[in-house]
């Protein structure tokens, strides 16, 4: 029997260059996840317009295997997510990027969460991202903890209002 974290996600082994609507899917993400923070940050009719979110709900263990990349894999939708969130953070210095990815399976989990936590820091203030992963078994259960999560940094930052820009990857 394997410790969670030693199981390979089916992303991870399945080339995604053999599945063009993988690679379609990863690259609308990558694009949609710079443009959408980007144009919040931009907006100018939007009094409350210093942060965004980006929650991905079906998250997996965040890598896709690849026979192109010298590094052998790409970056699936969480980790898109942090890493436009980054660029996004880097052209707009007081604007911020939240990273919400929601998976319910542990072993992905586990895989996962050291990805994620890796953009979670950095030697310039922008490369630091609030990212986290939410684990549990039942969108209600996740549901709440990301209710929780968007309340603790609103009140937290003193930035509470609506419309309170948020985009869920379904």
């Amino acid at each position: 029997m394997t410790s969670p974290g030693e199981q390979s996600h089916p992303d991870e082994l399945r080339i995604v260059e053999d599945h063009q609507q993988t690679e379609h899917k990863l690259d609308v993400i990558r694009r949609y996840f710079g443009a959408y923070p980007t144009i919040i940050a931009r907006a100018r009719s939007l009094p409350k317009n210093r942060e965004a979110w980006l929650i991905d709900t079906h998250a997996g263990a965040g890598q896709h295997g690849s026979r192109e990349d010298p590094d052998g894999y790409r970056f699936g939708s969480p980790l898109i997510a942090c890493r436009e969130a980054r660029m996004v953070q880097k052209h707009f210095p007081r604007f911020r990027v939240h990273v919400r990815a929601i998976e319910k399976e542990r072993e992905w989990v586990f895989r996962l969460s050291p990805r994620l936590n890796a953009f979670t820091r950095g030697r310039e203030p922008w490369e630091a991202v609030d990212a986290k992963v939410l684990a549990g078994h039942s969108w209600v259960e996740n549901g709440v903890k990301f209710g929780k999560e968007v309340f603790r940094v609103a009140v937290g930052s003193k930035k509470w209002g609506w419309p309170f820009p948020i985009h869920w990857d379904w």
